[in-house]
């Protein structure tokens, strides 16, 4: 969904969410300050968006581990609203 600003991976128009996948494994390294820093720049962006366009917003990600590295840093931050979903990878 180009906004102008941020353009996403996809829209499930059933849901009403949009898409966006993060194909990080080891990127960014989230136990650094900038990794840490480009994560919640991207994450605000993103989230202002879609709140702006009346969206939820899910950002698809390949393990676990880095869902629960998201959760935790958006946990800390609650001006952005991501539901962050482990989609593995298909080889």
């Amino acid at each position: 969904m180009p906004s102008g600003r941020k353009a996403f991976d996809g829209y499930d128009p059933k849901r009403d969410v949009l898409l966006d996948a993060k194909d990080w494994d080891d990127w960014p390294p989230l136990d650094r300050d900038f990794g840490i820093r480009s994560v919640l720049e991207d994450a605000r962006r993103s989230s202002d968006v879609a709140k702006q366009a009346g969206r939820k917003l899910e950002w698809h990600v390949p393990t676990e581990a880095k869902k629960q590295q998201l959760d935790k840093i958006f946990d800390k931050n609650h001006d952005i609203d991501i539901t962050v979903v482990v989609t593995p990878k298909i080889n």
